[in-house]
Formats: C-alpha cells, sequence, structure tokens
C-alpha cells in the first residue's frame, strides 16, 4: 500500500493503492481506458510499490505523476497509451525531442500512431532542440505544437535516412510516413532563429535584402556555416514514397515549410502557411529569405498537392530539378541533402497541383528545370492568386527561367503541361513563359484587374513555346 497520492495526467487521484482501488479508480472510466476485462484484471492483480514509491506489477509500471505507462518483462515496451491505439511522449522521458523521438521509433512499424498533444496544460508546446526523424512506416497526428528552440538549426521533421554526413541516403528508401494535422495542430520555427534562407543567402543579424542577405543569429561565428542549407526547412521528406502530409498549419519555418526531394507517391493535402519575407526577433523586424509553401524537389513522381492556404514569403508552390554546383549527399552548404555526385538530379513527372489560393510574396506556382532534368505531365488547376497589394512583377504560374541559376536550356525541359483555372488579383502577369514550354495546353486565365500585361505572356528573352494550346484567356 502507498500512502501518497498519485495523479496521472488524466487527473485521476490513485490513493493507498491496492489491486482493487487501481481497477475501480484508473480503470473506472471506460473511455479513457478501453481495455477488455481480462487486460484489466491481469494489471491489477499484480501491482504493487516498489522501492522508489513507483508501482510495479511484473515489469508494469506507474510512475509518480506520468500516468500508466506498462513495460513488458522481456525489456520491450508496451505503453498505456499503446494499448489505446496510439503512442504519447509524455508516456517517455527525456528532452521533448528525444520524448517525442522514442514514441515514434516505438511507434513504426506497429500500425498504431504518435498522437502529439499538448505537452502539459501549463506547459503545452514541445519545444525541439534537433530535428525528429521519421522511420518507414510511421503515422505522426499533432493536435498541439511543435516548436524549435532558439538553439536548433534542423528541421522540424525530417526522414530518417538522411542527415549531416548521411552519403547513402539513395541507398535507404523509406515509405509510409504520414504527419496529420488535428483540430489546431501546428509546427513553427524559432523565436530567434540560428539561421534562415537558401545557400545562396548570406546570415546576418541586420540582413539587406539587397545585399543577398538573411537573419540568422549564427551570423559572424566563425564555427558555424554562414549561409542557410537544408537544414532550414520545416518538414525535409528525402526518397520516400507513399508520403501523407495533411490538416497542419506551419508557421516561420526558416526557409521552406515542406520540401520533398526525390520522392514518389505522395499527397500534400490542406496546409495552410504563415511564412513571410520578414519576422519579428526581439522586437525588431528583420529579412528572412526563400520562404516557399510545397517544393518537389531534385527529382519526384506521382505527388499531389492540395487545397494549399495561408501567406508565403516565396513561391508557394515550387518544382524544381536544378543542377548548381556538385553537392555529396550529407552535406552541408547546399538545399539538396541527396546531393548530385551519385546519381544525377532527377525529372519530375505525373505530379497534380491543385487549388491553391495564397498570398504569395512572389509566384504562386514555379516550375524550373535545367541540367538536363525534365519536368512533364504536370496537371495544374484552381490557381487563386490572393495577395493584397498589386505586384508588378510576380505572376500566379511560372514556366521557367531566364536567370542563369535556373535557365531552361531546351525545349525538352519542361513539356506537357496542363494549366487550367487560373485567376490573378493583384499579380501582374498570370502565366508567364520566361524560360520554354512545349506540347501543352493553357486554359481558363482571368486577368488582374490593374494588370497591362496579357493573360499568357512570353518573356522577350525566354527560349520561348511549341506547340501550345490556348483556350479561354479573359482579359480584363
Amino acid at each position: 500500500m502507498i500512502d501518497s497520492k498519485y495523479k496521472g495526467k488524466f487527473g485521476k487521484e490513485v490513493e493507498a493503492i491496492t489491486p482493487a482501488t487501481i481497477y475501480t479508480k484508473l480503470f473506472q472510466n471506460n473511455d479513457l481506458f478501453p481495455f477488455d476485462t481480462a487486460a484489466k484484471d491481469d494489471i491489477a492483480s499484480r501491482v504493487k510499490p516498489d522501492a522508489e514509491g513507483n508501482l510495479t506489477a511484473a515489469g508494469y509500471k506507474v510512475p509518480n505523476g506520468e500516468g500508466l505507462s506498462l513495460l513488458k518483462d522481456d525489456g520491450g515496451v508496451k505503453l498505456m497509451s499503446e494499448l489505446q491505439g496510439f503512442f504519447d511522449p509524455n508516456d517517455f522521458v527525456g528532452a521533448d525531442h528525444a520524448r517525442i523521438q522514442q514514441a515514434v521509433d516505438a511507434s513504426a512499424g506497429t500500425g498504431k500512431y504518435v498522437l502529439i498533444q499538448d505537452k502539459t496544460e501549463i506547459d503545452p508546446i514541445w519545444l525541439i532542440n534537433e530535428a525528429i526523424k521519421l522511420p518507414s512506416n510511421v503515422e505522426i497526428v499533432i493536435s498541439g505544437k511543435i516548436k524549435l528552440s532558439d538553439l536548433c538549426r534542423d528541421n522540424i521533421f525530417r526522414s530518417a535516412n538522411c542527415g549531416v554526413g548521411i552519403t547513402t541516403v539513395m541507398e535507404n528508401p523509406l515509405k509510409n510516413i504520414s504527419i496529420i494535422g488535428r483540430g489546431s495542430g501546428n509546427i513553427e520555427g524559432a523565436e530567434n532563429p540560428r539561421a534562415t534562407g537558401d545557400h545562396n543567402k548570406t546570415l546576418s543579424v541586420s540582413p539587406d535584402r539587397a545585399e543577398g542577405e538573411t537573419y540568422g543569429s549564427d551570423a559572424g561565428n566563425p564555427n558555424e556555416a554562414q549561409s542557410g542549407d537544408w537544414r532550414n526547412i520545416g518538414v525535409l521528406l528525402a526518397n520516400c514514397e507513399n508520403i501523407k502530409i495533411n490538416s497542419l498549419k506551419i508557421n516561420r519555418t526558416h526557409t521552406y515549410g515542406i520540401s520533398l526531394e526525390r520522392c514518389k507517391t505522395g499527397i500534400v493535402d490542406n496546409i495552410y502557411f504563415d511564412l513571410y519575407k520578414k519576422i519579428m526577433v526581439n522586437g525588431v523586424e528583420q529579412v528572412t529569405r526563400n520562404t516557399d509553401g510545397v517544393d518537389i524537389v531534385f527529382g519526384g513522381e506521382g505527388i499531389n498537392v492540395s487545397n494549399i492556404y495561408g501567406s508565403t514569403g516565396d513561391d508557394s508552390v515550387g518544382i524544381g530539378s536544378i543542377k548548381q554546383a556538385d553537392v555529396v549527399p550529407g552535406s552541408l552548404g547546399a538545399m539538396t541533402v541527396t546531393g548530385n555526385t551519385t546519381m544525377p538530379i532527377g525529372d519530375i513527372f505525373n505530379c497534380n497541383i491543385s487549388n491553391v489560393g495564397t498570398n504569395s510574396g512572389t509566384n504562386t506556382v514555379r516550375l524550373l528545370a535545367n541540367g538536363g532534368a525534365k519536368i512533364y505531365n504536370i496537371s495544374i488547376n484552381g490557381i487563386q492568386d490572393k495577395t493584397e497589394i498589386y505586384s508588378e512583377n510576380n505572376s500566379c504560374v511560372v514556366i521557367g527561367s531566364k536567370t542563369p541559376l535556373y535557365e531552361s536550356t531546351s525545349f525538352d525541359s519542361i513539356f506537357r503541361i496542363y494549366i487550367e483555372n487560373v485567376k490573378s488579383q493583384m499579380k501582374s502577369r498570370n502565366v508567364y513563359i520566361e524560360g520554354a514550354l512545349k506540347d501543352s495546353i493553357i486554359s481558363g486565365l482571368f486577368q488582374a484587374e490593374l494588370s497591362t500585361i496579357p493573360n499568357f505572356y512570353i518573356d522577350p528573352e525566354a527560349l520561348g513555346v511549341e506547340n501550345i494550346t490556348l483556350i479561354n484567356s479573359i482579359e480584363k
């Protein structure tokens, strides 16, 4: 018998515990503990206190103040939450990221999901110091909030097959990874980020956009990289198959919100972004760069992106297979974690982009390909610009680039693109050909009221178009 009171996370007080009282008091609410009678009897009949005041029952353990956890005799973990169909990080010990990681690892392959609720009523936010690594066969359900700490220079979520110094990412494909928001579930970058932007931007504590700078508290630190890289991405999944990310709010990430690198067969749906070109840091407005929403990059197949809302500081949806310098997998100083030295950048094909209605700082949807990579068989439908201030130099949909860094080098780079129902509110250009496009159909273009540029506009310096069908382009 234990004299002290125990109050688990479900608010049940357990006093003077015996097998009978643990059964009647802890299990009386079948909604919280939906075990069958045999399971309850098995637990209750073997409860006794250990030397530390915890309750044990042949390997079953009730830590003081933590609710009921169950540890198997064979050393494997079996938790109260697992018996309810999910794993709860609150059933583990350690720093916030370690507790979530343990729940993820325990859940892999079990068919049970990880439920990330508010950490506690008093301290609800999970503040992580490193990325949560996702193996195959996991489902993460977020109804609370996960936030990067100011100490963290890392992703929020990353597939477990990649990271700093990991050169074997392409030899270790992962599959069946889901990140699902529930209710107000959201993920967020740091209050004072150590780095933002991509690898072409220089960190500064007082950045000047015109000088190619972006905010980062690591600026001037000789022991840290002085530009952004793939660690700034919110959710980074590489060489993964059968992905699902939906019903999630993504705030204040340090560059792209979601990046799917060399992935195939996946759904990104119902995502609300709160990303801007500037953030407040200690009461001062600071420039951040390259805050795209969703990017499919360096190769991809069968990815469907739909119902994208909110604000992005850069392109809301990007499809890009771009070769720049040689990059070893797992190295820093680049936006690709898979690199391009062991395998060339891949084609991106058979993807659908639909129902994107955002306030984007640059373009709503952008396609970029060079270096021999191709983008083809892409459907883009239901794109609506919701920018509130008229923008003379931005577009709803951009194909290719005339910028040397991203230049489309042939008509074979981007083709068989099907664009339908694009409406500009405040962007001057609706569909803009900046590089090259062929064998494509474009229909249902609705021009911004203030625009003086044609709905379908080909840049004078672009390679141009071949075999393009334009239907129902409505000028103002």
